[in-house]
């Protein structure tokens, strides 16, 4: 009766622990591409672009607020900043930008990587003032891109 209280006890606390332990591998539209020879189709990586884009969005509003003032939201950019090169990773990484048999796609991956990039130079104690313009430049060219293949 012991051996069954002592794991009643010790069970709870386990599993809390466990759940605890993955919330932080939320599924991504990223997750399980699967990479041809001609790289990937509109169909399976728009929703992936689409999820970059919307962390380009809230990052870019961030920085927006940082650089008008509001040094409390850099923590919060710094975040946005490594979920996106999370997503990144997921998506292939450097694969981003091997040639891919859809130019719009090429096009789109360099602006993304460019945005990403230029972002987080603004966030470096020394970057150009013209790091943010570059990034939002690169970023809104992404942008179009993505919503011309939808």
């Amino acid at each position: 009766m012991k051996r069954l209280t002592a794991l009643s006890t010790l069970f709870p606390p386990f599993i809390l622990i466990l759940l605890i332990a993955c919330s932080g591998n939320r599924r991504t539209a990223c997750d399980n591409l699967v990479y041809k020879e001609e790289g990937l189709t509109r169909r399976d990586y728009l929703p992936c672009a689409g999820a970059m884009i919307a962390a380009l969005d809230k990052t870019e509003a961030q920085l927006a607020a940082y650089f008008g003032g509001d040094e409390s939201v850099r923590g919060q950019a710094v975040t946005e900043l490594r979920r996106l090169q999370a997503l990144m990773e997921k998506a292939g990484g450097r694969k981003m930008l091997a040639r891919w048999a859809d130019e719009s796609l090429n096009s789109m991956n360099v602006d993304i990587d460019n945005a990403a990039g230029n972002y987080e130079l603004c966030l470096m104690p020394f970057h150009d003032p013209d790091q943010f313009r570059r990034g939002q430049r690169a970023h809104h060219a992404a942008k179009a891109q993505y919503q011309n293949m939808q």
